[in-house]
């Protein structure tokens, strides 16, 4: 995501590149390999790179509703935007959870949650979106993201409102 504002005193931008691979050992658990890449001109990093593993767990899988929470750990490489732009390595844990309710047939609601702790950083995400399906490929999606750092390098928090489509095939 990307974004900017005319006054030079406000400029955000941030450049967020994220996946994540799972594997179900059975119905209701799994494990996960997630890799993300981050540059955010609002925190008091010029970068961050952080792999986690763990596991995860499906506590609600219905047709109308489902709860899922996550659990990892991993490691994470970081460079501070401001002098002496030490460069930061540090082991992380991982916690998240993520809800769906289908509200109509076309209609759903989600909210994500995730908190990342190490010892130079911590980083609390939100994510609250409500989607509708136009057709079997396009769905209009409205969301409202949150992310609160808190560093031995400097504190930020930002939220972003966003409105878009979504194609799947």
């Amino acid at each position: 995501m990307s974004g900017n504002v005319d006054d030079a005193d406000n400029n955000v931008e941030r450049y967020l590149l994220s996946g994540k691979l799972l594997h179900r050992s059975s119905e209701t658990v799994y494990q996960f390999a997630k890799l993300s890449a981050e540059k955010d001109l609002s925190s008091a990093f010029d970068y961050q790179l952080s792999l986690t593993v763990g596991v995860g767990k499906d506590f609600i899988k219905t047709d109308i509703q489902t709860l899922s929470a996550e659990i990892g750990a991993g490691y994470r490489h970081s460079k501070e935007r401001v002098a002496p732009q030490d460069t930061l390595d540090e082991a992380i844990g991982t916690v998240a959870a993520f809800y769906q309710y289908q509200i109509t047939p076309s209609v759903r609601f989600n909210q994500d949650l995730s908190y990342e702790y190490g010892d130079e950083a911590q980083t609390l995400r939100s994510r609250t979106a409500l989607s509708a399906d136009l057709t079997q490929s396009f769905a209009a999606v409205a969301s409202y993201n949150i992310k609160d750092t808190s560093a031995d390098a400097g504190d930020s928090r930002d939220s972003l409102l966003s409105l878009g489509l979504r194609y799947k095939y």
